[in-house]
């Protein structure tokens, strides 16, 4: 995976703050262990999260969607992390239409997949 740089899709909002929360927590940690495995790694909610909680910022995508276009077109990679969730979000959604829209190499992360055996155990829920 050489020269890739990656952009990890993971679903944010949510009306309880505690789902957000752990989803930008959950994200993280992806993030980190992408890194760890050498990989360049852009995830907007680990990015993100901490500066909309700290300066007031809105969390939902249409405000964010400047940034979003930007790193999806400075992306080689797209990487969804299907969590609880990644389905229903607009965020995650429009990503993954960005993506599709420039040429972007899509990588559905799951559980059962190899990168994560082991680590959807530790749960993330949708649920308050």
């Amino acid at each position: 995976m050489e020269n890739k740089r990656i952009y990890l899709a993971c679903p944010y909002s949510h009306s309880f703050k505690d789902v957000r929360k752990d989803r930008a927590k959950f994200a993280t940690q992806v993030t980190g262990r992408l890194m760890k495995a050498g990989l360049i790694v852009y995830s907007p909610i680990t990015h993100g999260h901490g500066v909309a909680v700290e300066c007031g910022l809105p969390g939902d995508c249409v405000y964010w969607s400047k940034n979003t276009e930007s790193f999806i077109c400075w992306c080689t990679d797209i990487f969804v992390v299907c969590i609880p969730g990644w389905q229903e979000s607009g965020g995650v959604q429009e990503e993954i239409f960005l993506a599709e829209k420039m040429g972007k190499n899509l990588v559905y992360l799951r559980p059962g997949n190899y990168f994560f055996d082991g680590f959807f155990s530790k749960g993330i829920s949708d649920e308050g």
